[in-house]
Formats: structure tokens, sequence, C-alpha cells
């Protein structure tokens, strides 16, 4: 199963959980250009045991709302919002 942690049509992310758990992976034309910005990111819940996983979500924490959910869809888009904004001012 893949839960999508953002898409857009040119950019995925999304996990899949295997022996327990947590593969991130990344898709799309944009892939190779902005996965080393989202490394960080990925990196904290790569390779990471989440607390819950069923057939239509996936928990990592009480401190995190699930995916796929709206709460979890402002949470991302609020940090890449900030990964593009660092990005631009960093240049």
């Amino acid at each position: 199963m893949k839960y999508d942690f953002y898409k857009n049509p040119f950019f995925k992310v999304y996990a899949t959980v295997e022996n327990g758990r947590v593969n991130m992976h990344t898709s799309g034309l944009a892939s190779k250009a902005l996965k080393p910005l989202l490394s960080d990111m990925m990196d904290m819940f790569d390779g990471s045991k989440p607390a819950l996983v069923n057939g239509e979500s996936l928990v990592f924490s009480t401190w995190m709302p699930p995916i796929p959910g709206k709460a979890f869809g402002r949470l991302v888009s609020s940090q890449m919002g900030y990964m593009r904004g660092k990005w631009f001012l960093n240049r």
C-alpha cells in the first residue's frame, strides 16, 4: 500500500511499509531535482516504525495526524511552502 505524503503533476512523495518499517520514495519528472531538497524531511520518516498501519491510513505517532488526511495535507503544504521559501531566500 502507498501512502501519499505530497503530490503534484511533476513530483510525488509517498511511503510504503515493509516488515513493519516505513520506506520513503519519490517519483515524477522533478524527482531528481527535488529529492535532495527534501532529504532531511524524508530521513525523519524513513526506516521508522509507525504507531499504527491499516489498509487506509498510516499513523506515525500521537503527535502527527494520520496519513492521508486533511490535517496531514495542511502540515505538508506548510512545510513545502517553508522549503520553497528557504530555497529561494538562499539563492
